[in-house]
Order: structure tokens, then C-alpha cells, then sequence
């Protein structure tokens, strides 16, 4: 069928007078066609390695947290248009294999969903690594963040007035700062001033202590050399 969808407009731009404008888009067709043919090949090779290959799965009170590695499934990034694209694809061939044939979508602050289903689900990833939430509740939040050594450059931004009088070590500070990107995610993005509304109290023993909206809340994390992983 895709084939044949390419075709059809092939044959229309064959018929066009100008050799010049043949040549271009005969190419380019061409180029389109193995592209497309290339992605659908490697795409049917890492939706069976999907089912199978995992980083971790880790099951929490509300549903379980997957962590993939896009290194691990052989897709070339060369072949997608742009990165949101690849990523697009890794999610996708990631719910197909766990949970079949699926729409998913985004509502206007960016949350995705999933369009007639009883799944919740909270995204997110950071170079090749992407952790993907899955749950039977709505109000699900996942964070994931590749350490590295410049995250000194963003602290204004994540870090409160109040958080200030602390003296975080510098695992700590990635925690406070994915602590606080999965809040906004299970919050549906509800939250106007992240770095304000959301104030880490403590962090120890797998386990964060944050308040919104004067509610005391709780998270749990896991770091590693590599990332830090957050969720609720």
C-alpha cells in the first residue's frame, strides 16, 4: 500500500514536461521510498527485540516503569527527519509491543495519552535512554536525566529560594530537578511556577520528600553513575 501510494504520485510527476523537475523529484522519491522502506525494516526488528530487551521493569503501587535503550534495537537515527521524530517512533514501537495496537496523543499542555484505553501513561527520556510509565491511574508522573557535570548552568531555574538554604550534593540536585519534572507531569502540567509550587524537603532512602500547594507529597528515586530516575 505505501508503495503504491508513492507510486501513484510518481507517475504524476514523471508525466510533467520539465526534465529537470523529473530528475529532481525522481530522486527524491527514490531517496523517500528506501528511506521509508529502511525504517519499516528496522522498525519490524527492534518491535521484537522490544518485548524482550529492557534495561529494567520495575513495578510500583500504581503500575510498572520501563527503561529502555534506543542503542539496544539497531534503529539509525540518520533515517528519521529529526530527533522528536525518532523519539516519536521508539515510544510507539514501545507501546505496540506491550500493549498492542494503540492512538496515542497529547492534550494542550503536552501530556500524552492514550486515545480509548484504560492506560495512563507519563513519557520521558533523555538521549538513548527513555522511561515509559504505564498505569491503571490517571495522576502518573516519570522522570529520567543523563548525569552529566553542567547542571550547575540551570540551577536558577529548578532551584527555589527556599531549597537555596540547603547544601544539596550534586546527585541530590538532579534528583530535586527530575523530582520536579515528574510532579509536572502527573500534575498534567498544571503547575504555572515549577520551580515556586514545588519545594523538595528531603531526600533519603530511595524516597523524596516535596510539598505542593501546601500538601505534603512523596516520590520515589534511583540514580545510578549513569541517570536518575524519578516516579510516583
Amino acid at each position: 500500500m505505501l508503495i503504491a501510494y508513492f507510486s501513484l504520485d510518481f507517475n504524476k510527476i514523471l508525466s510533467t514536461p520539465n526534465i529537470i523537475i523529473r530528475a529532481v523529484f525522481t530522486f527524491k522519491y527514490k531517496s523517500a521510498l528506501i528511506r521509508q522502506l529502511i525504517i519499516t525494516l528496522q522498525s519490524a526488528i527492534a518491535l521484537d527485540r522490544m518485548r524482550t530487551e529492557l534495561i529494567r521493569k520495575i513495578k510500583t503501587n500504581k503500575g510498572y516503569v520501563y527503561l529502555i535503550d534506543s542503542d539496544l534495537y539497531n534503529i539509525d537515527r540518520n533515517q528519521f527527519r529529526s530527533k522528536k521524530d525518532f523519539q516519536a517512533q521508539v515510544v510507539r514501537l514501545f507501546l505496540t509491543a506491550k500493549i498492542g495496537d494503540h492512538v496515542l496523543n497529547h492534550n494542550d499542555s503536552g501530556a500524552p495519552f492514550l486515545v480509548d484505553s484504560n492506560y495512563h501513561l507519563s513519557i520521558s527520556h533523555c538521549d538513548h535512554l527513555f522511561a515509559i510509565y504505564l498505569s491503571s491511574f490517571e495522576f502518573i508522573g516519570v522522570d529520567i536525566e543523563v548525569i552529566k557535570k553542567d547542571i550547575q548552568k540551570i540551577i536558577p531555574y529548578f532551584i527555589n529560594q527556599q531549597e537555596r538554604n540547603t547544601n544539596w550534593t550534586f546527585e541530590q540536585l538532579y534528583i530535586i530537578w527530575c523530582t520536579k519534572e515528574a510532579v509536572y507531569k502527573s500534575k498534567k502540567g498544571n503547575i504555572q511556577d515549577l520551580a515556586a509550587e514545588v519545594t523538595v524537603k528531603s531526600i533519603a532512602n530511595n524516597e523524596v520528600i516535596y510539598t505542593f500547594k501546601n500538601q505534603v507529597e512523596k516520590l520515589t528515586y534511583e540514580i545510578t553513575d549513569n541517570w536518575v530516575l524519578t516516579y510516583n
